[in-house]
């Protein structure tokens, strides 16, 4: 009684009061039940109501009546709306009535990607087709400012603007393809440009009077064009490009001691803008060509290092290393792709090669790789001798010469001296190519990989000479390698706690700036300097994008070297071109100890090449040889010329193949010239002027009327280079 009734007890032992509120007791559970129901059932109408949206947005975008749907549902959520608001603005979006103008960074990356590589064309039908931005949007995500050509002999003055507005670090010089003596008028300077270097200071390219065009075609001399770009050692996709920092009128005239100052130039042109970018240029990268490599000797072969330097103490200690410099301890580099193809073309000469004092012919070497049967359609390709420029044609070459085993069964001596001399120039070859294309190799393996390729290739010059490698092709070798310690030891001094990618050591980014430009104006006809000064900066602005996205890109596969295994077995085809990002093995500098990987042995090496170390040292022993001075002349002479070797030399026809030479493509190109004129003001304001600008008259007059200066530039070209008839 003290405590109630317990719950459950039966209705007769409750009083009045306690059934009254057992009752309303009662009552407030079910009307919480009732309510309960009722909002389960609301719930429930809100849910459906919900899922239809999302139903009706599901048919709405199977619809693909807007493209891009995707920044109208990231928009939307921004803006907290809910299915139904998605579903209202997509409806709008789907009348016209409604454009999202949100872009993400991708969104703007691809446009500039179709804009510059197509046109306004292409970036257009982008917009209206893909939803991507517009082209006056573009135009303010532009980053790199055109550069400056040089419309007379290259000047410091002109080099260092352009590194100031291109930034990067590394100078690779190199011819861009043969081009027509198209004259074009730069309105911004009023100068008529495309004239070589060599021979402007006799004409008049001051655009003035008509007389002018007279005088300028009067002294007309075909030529081409030099391009300089900078490269940094980087694996940042922002700075990873080529950057455009000279372009000069060239007609290949120019001694080679002439083309080490244009060089020498470029070089005082970025030095000059050194305490604001921090740029130090460490090597000059070439192709081999013979006159540029006679600059480069003028360039970085001028005195010994200093015991000053520092990186003397690194590489001062390394037998048999060659210490030639040029100022700032510079030095010349030689593209490892073209070595590749110059290697190659070495097995199939006709009249072959002598390893250890036996004659490798193509016949013989084709007789070994049946021997290990090898599939005739595999041995035919890479044995074609008309393709000379297939870098994979070469790597494949290269390859199955060291992948042939030196054990055979074959009793034939003659047989067995040949493979003995196979596997000794192979064991050469896989040394020098596996650094550049394994990604399991660390840079201490890389390193010891290359000393041993550059001593057995002296070891090979030393005793068969020119019958197994010409002096062009074993000094350039030996540039290349020297010039990756060189590198490695600079980058030690400068950032000892860095990374060192090898392959960045190349004229690769070149290649890729070029294709770029060839896109950009089609393979039918040729470019010119006016072309080249407004689409150069444009090139490094798509290949700094393509390297952040390289799925978007498929380069040729001519130019292709596959990232392989130590073994030499393919990783992935995924990636054509391999890039720092490729690499996962150790490439620290402070890891490495260049004496040490200098003078490394690698496990297998043929007898032969021990018994180099004991033939080139004195009685006290002091080295009296280096690699550039193997029988105690240098091969390398700023004062002559290196020989080259006439099977050696690579043909140019990968190059001219490319270059119409019809009246066609002739039109064509004076057409564009044409349509690109009227519209260089507006894209030479779209990037802001520098410095005071007087106004320029655009027009001259001809038999008494006025005629613009581009179009009069073309009518004189146009019948000075080919006949008005053809009776």
């Amino acid at each position: 009684m003290k405590n109630g009734v317990k719950e459950g007890t039966g209705w007769a032992y409750y009083g009045f009061g306690g059934t009254h509120e057992l009752l309303r007791l009662k009552s407030r559970q079910i009307e919480h039940y009732r309510l309960r129901h009722l909002n389960h059932v609301r719930k429930l109408a809100q849910k459906v109501a919900t899922l239809n949206g999302h139903k009706c947005f599901l048919t709405a975008v199977a619809s693909k009546r807007v493209k891009r749907v995707d920044r109208i549902i990231r928009l939307g959520l921004k803006q907290g709306r809910g299915i139904k608001g998605l579903l209202w603005q997509y409806l709008k979006a789907a009348k016209g009535l409604y454009k999202p103008k949100s872009f993400e960074e991708e969104d703007y990356l691809r446009g500039l990607v179709l804009w510059k590589l197509g046109g306004n064309r292409i970036a257009s039908i982008a917009h209206c087709a893909l939803g991507l931005p517009s082209i006056t949007t573009l135009r303010n995500q532009v980053r790199i400012p055109p550069i400056t050509l040089s419309p007379r002999q290259p000047t410091v003055g002109e080099v260092s603007k352009n590194v100031h507005l291109s930034f990067a670090d590394m100078k690779e010089a190199l011819k861009l393809p043969p081009q027509p003596s198209r004259k074009r008028n730069h309105h911004a300077t009023n100068y008529i440009v495309g004239c070589c270097r060599e021979h402007v200071h006799n004409t008049p390219i001051i655009f003035r009077l008509e007389k002018d065009v007279e005088e300028v075609f009067r002294c007309l001399a075909n030529g081409r064009a030099t391009i300089g770009t900078l490269g940094l050692l980087s694996d940042d996709h922002n700075l990873y490009a080529a950057r455009g920092i000279l372009i000069s009128g060239d007609c290949k005239q120019e001694t080679g001691e002439q083309h080490a100052k244009v060089l020498q130039t470029t070089v005082d042109g970025v030095n000059a803008e050194k305490e604001d970018t921090n740029i130090r240029v460490v090597s000059v990268a070439s192709d081999g060509e013979s006159r540029r490599g006679v600059a480069l000797t003028h360039l970085t072969f001028k005195r010994e290092l200093s015991p000053e330097s520092d990186i003397y103490n690194e590489l001062s200690p390394l037998p048999f290393m060659d210490l030639h410099v040029g100022d700032d301890d510079i030095t010349a580099d030689k593209d490892y792709k073209h070595i590749f193809k110059r290697l190659r073309n070495l097995l199939l000469r006709e009249r072959g090669f002598v390893v250890g004092g036996t004659r490798i012919t193509p016949s013989i070497l084709k007789s070994h790789l049946q021997a290990e049967k090898v599939s005739k359609d595999h041995i035919r390709l890479i044995l074609n001798p008309d393709d000379k420029q297939d870098v994979k044609l070469a790597y494949d070459l290269l390859k199955a010469v060291w992948s042939l085993p030196e054990v055979m069964i074959n009793v034939n001596p003659g047989f067995v001296k040949a493979r003995k001399a196979l596997w000794t120039f192979g064991w050469f070859l896989y040394h020098l190519v596996i650094p550049y294309i394994s990604i399991d190799l660390s840079l201490g393996d890389q390193l010891e990989y290359l000393s041993a390729a550059t001593h057995s290739a002296m070891y090979l010059y030393m005793t068969d000479g020119k019958e197994c490698l010409s002096t062009a092709l074993y000094t350039d070798i030996v540039i290349m390698v020297k010039n990756v310690y060189f590198c490695v030891a600079k980058t030690k001094a400068d950032d000892p706690d860095g990374l060192f990618w090898l392959i960045l050591l190349r004229t690769d980014r070149l290649k890729e700036l070029f294709g770029n430009l060839r896109t950009m104006v089609g393979n039918d006809a040729n470019l010119d300097l006016l072309q080249v000064s407004w689409r150069l900066s444009s090139t490094t602005e798509i290949a700094n994008i393509l390297s952040k996205y390289p799925h978007w890109d498929r380069p040729p596969r001519r130019l292709q070297l596959p990232a392989v295994q130590l073994d030499g077995q393919p990783i992935s085809t995924a990636s054509d071109h391999l890039k720092p990002r490729c690499w996962d093995a150790d490439l620290s500098v402070k890891k490495v100890t260049l004496q040490t990987s200098w003078a490394g042995d690698i496990p297998g090496a043929p007898v032969e090449f021990g018994k180099m170390d004991e033939s080139a040292t004195t009685s006290n022993g002091a080295h009296k040889y280096t690699v550039l001075l193997p029988h105690g002349k240098p091969l390398v002479d700023p004062q002559c010329t290196i020989e080259e070797d006439k099977d050696d030399t690579e043909t140019a026809t990968a190059h001219s193949s490319i270059l119409p030479t019809n009246e066609l493509a002739e039109d064509d190109a004076e057409v564009r010239v044409e349509v690109e004129d009227p519209i260089a003001d507006e894209g030479e304001s779209d990037h802001g002027a520098s410095g005071t600008h007087t106004a320029i008259e655009q027009t001259i007059t001809v038999n008494g009327k006025p005629v613009l200066k581009s179009r009069a530039l073309v009518l004189w070209g146009k019948y000075k280079t080919r006949p008005a008839s053809t009776n």
